[in-house]
C-alpha cells in the first residue's frame, strides 16, 4: 500500500452520529480488526454476512478469512516484495517495474491520476528561469513525446493539458501547437 491511502466510508465522512457509522461498518462483509496508523490496517471476514450486491452470485461470507493492507512507501520494496511472493497485490507499480510483474503473471491495472496530470514545473522567481524566453526555449527544446515514450509505458499516456482528460476535461487542442517540441523556436528565443 502506497502512503496518502485510507479507508473511509461515505457515511463516516458526513455522519456525526457514531450509532449510524457503527451500523454502516457492520453492514459489510470486513471489519477492522487491528489498526497501526501509518503502518498497517487489518481487517477480517464477518461469518454472519449474507448481504452481497444482488446482481453476484455470491451472496455469503467473503472467501478470504481477512485482509492486511501494509503501507509501502519505497517503490522498490513493494515491487520486490510482490516479486518475492510477500505480497498478493501491490499499489503504485513504476513503470521500469511492469515488465518484471507481467513476466511472473502479474496483471498491471493503470489507474488514471486524479484529475491532475504528472507534470514539470519551474518557479519563475528562480533566476535561472526568471526570463520567460528562457522558459518557453525549454518548452520548444523538451520532446515530450520522446521523454514519455522512453521512461515510461503505454500505461502512461502523454498529457494534453494540465488536467488529466480522465477528470471529464476536454483536450486543450487549441494549445497543442504550442506545447509541441521546436528547436528552431527554442534557438530563436
Amino acid at each position: 500500500m502506497a502512503p496518502g491511502w485510507s479507508l473511509s466510508a461515505p457515511c463516516s465522512v458526513i455522519s456525526t452520529n457514531s450509532a449510524t457509522r457503527a451500523k454502516y461498518y457492520r453492514l459489510r462483509p470486513f471489519v477492522v480488526k487491528d489498526e497501526k496508523p501509518g503502518r498497517e490496517l487489518t481487517l477480517v471476514a464477518r461469518k454472519d454476512y449474507q448481504w452481497g450486491p444482488k446482481n453476484l452470485a455470491q451472496q455469503g461470507p467473503a472467501n478470504l478469512d481477512g485482509i492486511t493492507f501494509i503501507v509501502t512507501p519505497e517503490d522498490s520494496v513493494r515491487i520486490g516484495a510482490l516479486l518475492a511472493g510477500q505480497a498478493d497485490f501491490i499499489r503504485q507499480v513504476q513503470a521500469y517495474d511492469e515488465k518484471q510483474a507481467t513476466d511472473q503473471g502479474f496483471r498491471i491495472y493503470a489507474a488514471p491520476t486524479r484529475g491532475v496530470n504528472d507534470s514539470l514545473s519551474f518557479r519563475p522567481d528562480n533566476p535561472l528561469v526568471s526570463d520567460l524566453r528562457v522558459r518557453q526555449a525549454l518548452l520548444h527544446a523538451t520532446n515530450a513525446k520522446q521523454v514519455v515514450d522512453t521512461l515510461f509505458s503505454a500505461n502512461y499516456p502523454q498529457a494534453t493539458s494540465a488536467i488529466a482528460s480522465t477528470g471529464g476535461r476536454l483536450r486543450q487542442s487549441e494549445r497543442q501547437a504550442d506545447l509541441r517540441s521546436s528547436p528552431g523556436q527554442a534557438v530563436a528565443r
